[in-house]
């Protein structure tokens, strides 16, 4: 019955997008032309048919194996030229830039720049994706095979297989409660990760694993938070912190430091593979994909964090204007402890994607670089929901049931949107179409 229960919510949300956008289930999938998504795709294609992290020749030279997603479209590289003694490296923008030329079949051409640093000796670099591998790593593992056998709509599959573990950490919510399966469905649209599992972003899987974690936590089984969680450092290296969160507050829960030694082991095989990673493509365990750039204008960016109609919060999941009373509310039924973590992880969150420069995560759908930890509110965002008259509980004013229920169904409405429309993430409106707001670019 259980089974059936999660075959039939993951039914839903894949009828929403292959049937919304029969593209994607066809021939019609757009090629990409920029965004992230088309350069993850890209280092998984050269794990898959080279086994390496080189990009050089995967860039130059598209193939009919790379599906349809990056059929014979030139893109701009998402990537750094490294000197093969590790001495010197550069991001590939500082050396080259994209020209559209409105010919068949590319479209784009690809002109060097005089000012580039290195010079004449660029010939002898080495060209890595500057993205962490986990991701496409991940998704090699699982499309790796069918992509070696020839399968043209590897995408669609990628897409399928995502949805699938996104409802299945939706459904493992109720392990904490009585959930109906209609509450399920309502669960699953409320915040934009269903849809970012339907694009190839690394935010949808991480808020999946983010979910995962968290409702292990919950019912106290910290060996497998820990492996959810080894998961998604494993996918993107700022989320190595919520690993010592998680550990912090499962030796606070337990009052055993082994409880907190097991939660947080398996994340030492993240930490390990990203020195790795690290050593062989810049020459030290330290750096990182990209040089960081810090948000100068921290606080002026928070109105377009919570009102801009491109990507603002309470726009596109207004519901979240409900989330302290949903936390406080939270705190009374399950502890204080569970909420204090729940809150600290968004705070940390937060605070790390607002002090960059890129805290908008681009032009794409939502508020792409919190939607991991937004899956974080969906369990005290349903308990706290007003109800009807219950015997022995307070009664909720008529009205806050009402401002419920509309902030709800807005919230619901966006993602469903997005998934029945929306084929890839860039440069994406919501639904009620507000990207043209003379205002949008004020409030970013």
């Amino acid at each position: 019955m259980r089974a059936m229960q999660w075959l039939a919510l993951y039914v839903f949300l894949t009828g929403l997008v292959f049937f919304g956008q029969s593209g994607k289930a066809g021939d019609r999938w757009p090629a990409a032309r920029s965004g992230d998504e088309p350069h993850y795709l890209v280092l998984l294609d050269s794990l898959v048919h080279d086994q390496d992290l080189l990009v050089q020749n995967n860039y130059a030279s598209p193939r009919a194996s790379q599906g349809r997603y990056l059929r014979g479209v030139a893109l701009d590289h998402h990537s750094v030229l490294v000197h093969p003694d590790r001495q010197d490296w550069v991001l590939w923008d500082e050396c080259y830039f994209m020209q559209w030329t409105g010919l068949p079949p590319r479209w784009f051409e690809q002109h060097y720049k005089d000012s580039c640093p290195p010079g004449e000796h660029l010939t002898y670099y080495q060209e890595y994706g500057w993205h962490p591998p986990g991701y496409p790593l991940l998704l090699a593992i699982c499309v790796g095979p069918w992509m070696l056998a020839g399968l043209a709509h590897y995408e669609s599959l990628i897409v399928a297989l995502q949805l699938a573990f996104f409802s299945l950490a939706v459904f493992r919510l109720r392990r904490l409660g009585p959930v109906s399966w209609p509450a399920l469905a309502v669960l699953s649209l409320l915040v934009p990760a269903s849809y970012y599992n339907a694009v190839f972003y690394t935010e949808g899987l991480s808020a999946s694993l983010v979910l995962l974690a968290w409702t292990e936590f919950e019912r106290k089984r910290f060996g497998w938070s820990g492996v959810w969680l080894a998961l998604l450092a494993f996918i993107k290296e700022s989320y190595f912190p919520f690993v010592p969160l998680f550990g912090v507050f499962a030796f606070w829960q337990s009052g055993r430091p082994g409880q907190a030694a097991k939660l947080m082991a398996p994340a030492l095989l993240a930490l390990l593979a990203f020195f790795y990673r690290s050593w062989l493509i810049y020459g030290g365990p330290f750096f990182t994909y990209l040089p960081w750039q810090s948000n100068t204008a921290f606080w002026s960016t928070l109105t377009g964090a919570f009102f801009s109609p491109v990507d603002g919060l309470f726009v596109f999941t207004p519901l979240l204007v409900w989330a302290p009373l949903a936390l406080w509310i939270f705190a009374r039924q399950r502890g204080r402890l569970q909420a204090l973590l729940i809150t600290s992880l968004l705070l940390y969150q937060f605070g790390l994607v607002h002090a960059s420069v890129h805290w908008s995560g681009g032009p794409t759908y939502a508020h792409r670089l919190m939607v991991p930890v937004l899956t974080l509110l969906l369990w005290p965002l349903w308990i706290s929901r007003p109800t009807g008259w219950v015997p022995g509980q307070r009664v909720w004013p008529r009205r806050l049931r009402w401002l419920w229920t509309l902030l709800a169904t807005v919230s619901v409405l966006n993602t469903v949107y997005a998934l029945g429309h929306l084929q890839n993430s860039w440069n994406q409106p919501a639904w009620f179409n507000l990207w043209n707001w003379p205002s949008s670019q004020a409030l970013r």
